[in-house]
């Protein structure tokens, strides 16, 4: 498996992180571990680089850190 950029967003009913998203790097598996490692299992959704990066001017979306 490959590692690339993965993008995590937020539930719409966690207010102050739902216009949020986390980017990780490593592989689909690898980077979904590290998330719940990190925000537990409450988030909402996966992406690739592909799918993810248009998303972000069109939402207004900020890169949590």
């Amino acid at each position: 498996m490959s590692k690339q950029n993965w993008y995590f967003t937020f539930m719409w009913k966690q207010r102050g992180l739902r216009d949020k998203y986390v980017k990780i790097h490593g592989t689909f598996l690898d980077a979904r571990e590290e998330m719940c490692i990190r925000h537990g299992v409450e988030w909402a959704f996966q992406y690739s680089e592909e799918e993810f990066l248009p998303q972000i001017e069109e939402y207004k979306l900020e890169e949590l850190r």
